[in-house]
């Protein structure tokens, strides 16, 4: 791979473009830093918008941190976040309910 960087001593530039190059190269190989913080996200049916970046969202039961890469759970119809299964079904059987019993009055 570096062979073709190789410098060629009768060529005084070649030194700059092997500078250039290598320098090309580590900015290519430097992770973009994650910014801290809570994200804001739009929750979609099978992915979401990150409408504000950070590195986690809060789980709406539990207030656990979940970070964006661990994200599995969530509702599109209350735009909240889940931090499990469990959590997600527990909720959505209770708002549900709140929400029927509601209608009943």
């Amino acid at each position: 791979m570096w062979s073709e960087y190789s410098l060629d001593p009768q060529n005084p530039l070649d030194g700059l473009h092997l500078a250039a190059k290598c320098a090309h190269m580590e900015s290519m190989l430097k992770k973009t830093p994650k910014l801290p913080g809570e994200a804001r996200l739009k929750f979609g049916d099978f992915e979401y918008k990150v409408l504000s970046p950070g590195d986690f969202v809060l789980c709406a039961v539990t207030g656990r941190k979940i970070p964006l890469d661990a994200l599995r759970y969530w509702s599109v119809d209350l735009q909240e976040a889940y931090i499990d299964a469990k959590s997600a079904s527990e909720h959505l059987v209770a708002v549900t309910k709140a929400s029927y019993a509601k209608r009943r009055g």
